[in-house]
């Protein structure tokens, strides 16, 4: 029903005439920009991938997780055989779900709890390792925090922009963000982000300018590399640390002390997305993992 609603105006510029069937399978499609023959956006369902579902409706047998990633390996393909660069959107990002992990109780390892089932989310990262060359990046959302995530082999190949939300019920200041991209090849440039500034007065409350991406983390552009430079920052610098944790909940003063203090289960959930890779880096270091 919402393929047949959304259909036409999707397909306004004459352009996406398979999006209803795409969309129709599961909610997910690949979508042309306007005058954008190069470049696709692939939006995907993530809800399959999630630790939480459950196949209740119809065939339980069915694995449309597995189904989705098929769909997206098949549409990478042809997108690598046309020439042509993707974003790929998501809600749920792979990786580790931070907040569930530091508050949940057991030993460091027992904590850990994943965004995703483990078969989706190794699956997804030989994907995205294999057609690293033609994605630009992807964006998620899901943690109401202002985050991501970087994928690696051996080397940063791709990474996961993860906006922060506007609705504040995680403790987070409401949010958004305006991005500024290069059109020839659609690569990211910059972002600037906003935040609701005296939201606990709604008579004073206002949108407020909180920081320019390029300017406070001392990056040219949006990368694989750059985002692991601020990662290896973090770690290093308590100055980047301190920016990092405050932009996080757009700057809410009550959320950094406990942010501050957990920051190292946030760093190992940067740039390791699995369970075994997450559980080398924070449990090895007894004093990072408070108890």
């Amino acid at each position: 029903m919402l393929g047949e609603v959304w259909g036409p105006l999707v397909n306004v510029n004459k352009n996406n005439f398979s999006f209803k069937d795409d969309f129709s399978r599961g909610g997910y499609c690949a979508v042309n920009f306007p005058k954008g023959e190069n470049f696709k956006m692939i939006i995907l369902n993530t809800v399959y991938f999630s630790t939480k579902y459950k196949n209740l409706c119809g065939d339980t047998l069915l694995d449309p997780g597995a189904d989705e990633l098929n769909w997206l390996k098949e549409t990478l393909e042809k997108c690598k055989m046309n020439n042509q660069k993707v974003w790929m959107s998501y809600h749920i990002p792979p990786g580790v779900d931070i907040y569930a992990t530091i508050t949940d109780s057991g030993t460091c390892e027992e904590k850990i709890f994943p965004s995703w089932d483990q078969q989706y989310n190794s699956e997804f990262i030989k994907i995205v390792y294999e057609y690293s060359s033609i994605i630009n990046s992807n964006f998620a959302g899901h943690f109401h925090r202002d985050d991501f995530r970087i994928f690696k082999n051996n080397i940063p190949i791709s990474y996961i922009h993860i906006t922060p939300s506007i609705s504040p019920i995680y403790g987070n200041n409401p949010a958004y963000q305006t991005f500024t991209y290069d059109r020839t090849n659609y690569s990211l440039e910059n972002y600037k982000t906003y935040y609701l500034k005296n939201i606990q007065t709604t008579d004073s409350a206002f949108w407020a300018f909180e920081y320019d991406f390029q300017a406070d983390y001392n990056q040219s552009q949006i990368s694989p590399v750059s985002m692991n430079n601020i990662m290896k920052s973090i770690t290093r610098d308590s100055l980047y640390r301190s920016r990092y944790i405050q932009y996080y909940s757009a700057d809410n003063p009550k959320a950094f002390p406990t942010d501050y203090i957990n920051w190292f289960y946030n760093w190992c959930g940067l740039g390791h997305l699995t369970i075994e890779d997450y559980a080398n880096c924070l449990c090895s270091d007894s004093t990072a993992f408070k108890k």
